[in-house]
């Protein structure tokens, strides 16, 4: 897995986020819940993890195209990003 601008990998800084997940799990998130490949910013791929992070803890649902808390009951979008095209 490539590195990060800080040497570590983008597997480590999921875990950073999430501690107890094995590498498949951390390799998952990385994929899914951050605009990773396309996004290989540090900062860009933190932000997107804290957030995936505080929705994890309060147990609501992200946007997969902007990062948000929804409001709505998409599967995997809010409405701004459907209606957007980001799907």
């Amino acid at each position: 897995m490539k590195e990060g601008e800080k040497g570590m990998t983008y597997i480590e800084i999921v875990k950073e986020h999430f501690p107890f997940t094995s590498d498949n799990e951390a390799d998952f998130i990385l994929w899914e819940f951050t605009p990773y490949p396309l996004e290989r910013d540090e900062t860009t791929l933190r932000k997107f993890l804290s957030r995936f992070k505080r929705a994890c803890d309060l147990k609501r649902k992200i946007c997969i195209g902007c990062g948000k808390f929804m409001s709505m009951v998409w599967p995997d979008m809010c409405g701004k990003c459907v209606v957007d095209g980001r799907a």
